[in-house]
């Protein structure tokens, strides 16, 4: 075959393989969940105690999962750190059930969410603000004396997370996770029971 003729023909094979695949992919999307089956244990476990839960696509370098709320249909946040072998219920929050304390003012979404896993039952609060990642701090450490207030660095982070405890029974004050992209996005926690370990079988 001419050389020159072969230059031109195997550009033009690989744009055309380049095509089927991008035709097939939009004739048969692969969803999140048979996604998650071969990429990710810990999500595929995750929507499987979950029927009916809707994961949304979520970039790799972010440490939590985006889940559609059957509620609002709006995105809501579930770190990985809560998702091992949790069930997960996304409601309409009662705020009169929720202390002021850990009710951010501005909120433009907000989402109650209860997490169960190996580890503890968690009351969280999931929400939405334009507001900024100090102010969002600073309101959170008004809970705390001032030698145990969370530090903010000279420049924000897109994510941040920290957590509070009382120094003698150890219950939790609060707990949060924020996510700056074009506005933040905060995943709190206000009240957990705690789980005893299984203890090992006597023999």
């Amino acid at each position: 075959m001419d050389k020159r003729l072969l230059v031109l023909v195997f550009p033009v094979g690989v744009l055309v393989a380049m095509l089927g695949v991008f035709i097939y992919s939009k004739l048969n999307p692969v969803t999140v969940a048979e996604w998650a089956d071969e990429n990710d244990p810990v999500l595929a476990k995750l929507l499987a105690l979950n029927p009916g839960m809707k994961a949304v696509p979520t970039d790799d370098d972010l440490p939590f999962y985006w889940i559609r709320s059957p509620v609002t249909a709006n995105k809501v946040m579930v770190p990985w750190s809560e998702a091992q072998n949790a069930k997960v219920e996304i409601s309409e929050c009662d705020l009169s059930a929720i202390p002021v304390s850990h009710l951010y003012p501005h909120r433009t979404e907000t989402e109650c969410v209860e997490i169960d896993n190996d580890t503890h039952h968690l009351h969280a609060l999931y929400f939405r603000t334009r507001d900024d990642e100090r102010a969002v701090v600073d309101f959170y450490n008004l809970m705390l004396e001032p030698d145990r207030r969370i530090p903010m660095g000279r420049i924000p982070d897109s994510w941040k997370e920290a957590e509070r405890r009382e120094d003698k029974t150890h219950k939790l004050i609060f707990s949060y996770r924020l996510f700056r992209r074009a506005d933040m996005t905060a995943f709190v926690g206000y009240q957990e029971e705690k789980k005893q370990p299984p203890r090992p079988d006597a023999h």
